[in-house]
């Protein structure tokens, strides 16, 4: 889809069970964390571990911050387009925008709003 390299936070095992950071929604063996924000290089796992979090939403949790762009609409939207996918769970204010920006859009029934995911999407 042209976009450059993503960045991979959690995936689950194969089979399920837990991961690093414990997420109880990982457990089923289909779920992965992708990041908003763009690798610029490859990271090592000690470089993805300390990575600091960086929310895409203002402080009122309504709107996004101006560094949303581009990158993460299309982002979005190319997983939320996938077949493979059933459902992308992502912050109430990134809902709000694809809701507005997308309205009759055929994927949008798949982006469901849940807190935690300010930074990265869920699907």
């Amino acid at each position: 889809k042209g976009l450059p390299p993503i960045l991979i936070e959690d995936i689950s095992p194969p089979r399920g069970g837990p991961v690093l950071k414990g997420h109880a929604s990982h457990q089923n063996g289909l779920d992965i964390d992708i990041s908003f924000l763009i690798p610029e290089k490859p990271l090592s796992l000690q470089a993805r571990q300390k990575r600091p979090e960086i929310s895409f939403v203002e402080a009122d949790k309504k709107t996004l911050k101006a560094i949303w762009g581009d990158y993460q609409t299309q982002l979005l939207v190319t997983t939320a387009s996938s077949n493979r996918i059933n459902r992308v769970f992502v912050a109430p204010a990134i809902k709000k925008y694809v809701c507005e920006k997308y309205p009759e859009a055929p994927w949008l029934y798949k982006v469901r709003a849940w807190w935690g995911h300010e930074d990265h999407l869920h699907a």
